[in-house]
């Protein structure tokens, strides 16, 4: 499999530095180049056409949105990920760029390397501690916080989803899923321990309650 090419465009140049380095250790990843503006970050993408670029949100000269927008003008096939302070208070302000994916920047590198890969292959991504403020947002506003909504945020795919409501609304077991839907046990416990980083919980049990309170199952189902 071909590397992914990656451009990091961030303010802080210890976080530019970090990056790069703890990337030296994944080899399915290879960094181009580090931008500390957003001007370079453009020139950079237009001289090397990455499969990605990791954009600051407080990124300047331009700013991340301008930043974002000359890039989906140079390269459509560029994906692009904002990244943020965890629990970011002006989280919404990125959802404008219209980003492939948004992240938090203390999320631990090997998770974000899987989400890096995935990204790279078409999916999208919202970081839990995200999606929660959006939840809580759209709650406060009387928007949509059915299932449909916060999948949209988590990313779940349809096959997460699937083997999801499967474990939570049936009740079924590691190897009941695997019978059902013709996949391996080990495979079954992967896409589980995605789908519980992406929810952001620990356990079948907890999953199993958030996808009720979101509404994918009735309220009176109890997985076995």
């Amino acid at each position: 499999m071909a590397k992914i090419k990656l451009i990091v465009a961030d303010n802080g140049e210890i976080f530019r530095r970090g990056l790069t380095l703890l990337f030296k250790d994944i080899p399915d990843i290879e960094v181009l180049a580090v931008c500390s503006s957003g001007s370079d970050a453009v020139e950079k993408v237009a001289e090397l056409n990455p499969d990605i670029v990791i954009i600051d949100k407080y990124l300047k000269d331009p700013g991340f949105l301008e930043v974002c927008k000359n890039i989906r003008r140079l390269s459509a096939r560029t994906r692009i990920v904002v990244s943020q302070p965890f629990m970011d208070s002006d989280y919404l302000s990125a959802l404008k760029a219209e980003a492939d994916a948004y992240i938090d920047k203390d999320i631990p590198v090997d998770i974000l390397s899987r989400i890096l890969l995935e990204i790279n292959a078409g999916h999208g991504f919202l970081s839990p501690s995200i999606a929660a403020l959006v939840l809580k947002e759209s709650a406060a506003t009387k928007e949509s916080t059915n299932w449909e909504f916060y999948q949209r945020q988590v990313a779940l795919t349809q096959r997460e989803t699937q083997i999801l409501s499967l474990m939570a609304q049936k009740g079924m077991s590691n190897k009941e899923i695997a019978s059902t839907l013709f996949i391996t046990e080990g495979t079954v416990k992967v896409h589980l321990t995605r789908i519980f980083e992406k929810m952001s919980v620990r356990g079948r049990h907890k999953a199993a309650a958030l996808a009720r309170e979101k509404g994918i199952i009735c309220q009176d189902s109890t997985p076995r």
